[in-house]
């Protein structure tokens, strides 16, 4: 792929846009208009899993857009995304509940606050379990003891304290994104 960019170049077979981005630009903003957006649920900010809690599957799904719900893989992909969400709330929830019963949480300790705004330890450690996981997990780790080591090592360098492993282990296994 290289080599062929670089012989492109050398031929001048490569156009360099950057000279036309003022002109395109000029061109969009002339001719292409955009309507206002128009409001496309009644719920607002209220998420599709409440809603499915709130009235039940099948109302939930009614009050999509026609476009999703006329679509049984739009509409189950928009349930997944939505459940997703949710999923990355659960590691966040549970190191809430968690943190209290541990005096300490290893080199993690941080001031109360950080400028106006309250600092959130189980916010804090809960990025850092997910991105330590994201980066060490092996595929297929699950029922692999030694694959299932890398991750409660990954956990462990996240938080630094052996108590919060296992109890974060047992969250992050429920959890199939991971």
């Amino acid at each position: 792929v290289k080599l062929r960019e670089i012989i492109r170049k050398a031929s001048g077979e490569t156009i360099d846009l950057k000279a036309y981005e003022a002109d395109m630009r000029h061109l969009i903003d002339t001719y292409i208009q955009a309507d206002e957006p128009r409001k496309i649920s009644p719920f607002d900010d209220m998420p599709l899993l409440a809603l499915v809690v709130q009235s039940g599957i099948a109302d939930a799904i009614n009050q999509l857009p026609d476009g999703i719900k006329g679509d049984r893989s739009s509409v189950a992909e928009t349930i997944e995304n939505n459940v997703r969400s949710k999923i990355m709330r659960a590691l966040y929830n549970n190191l809430q509940k968690l943190l209290p019963q541990s005096p300490t949480v290893g080199v993690w300790q941080q001031p109360a606050s950080v400028g106006n705004v309250p600092y959130d330890h189980a916010l804090e450690l809960a990025m850092r379990v997910d991105a330590a996981i994201k980066t060490n997990r092996p595929d297929g780790w699950r029922g692999v003891l030694a694959r299932e080591q890398i991750i409660r090592r990954a956990i462990f360098d996240a938080v630094q304290n052996f108590d919060l492993v296992e109890p974060i282990f047992l969250i992050v296994v429920q959890q199939g994104e991971y």
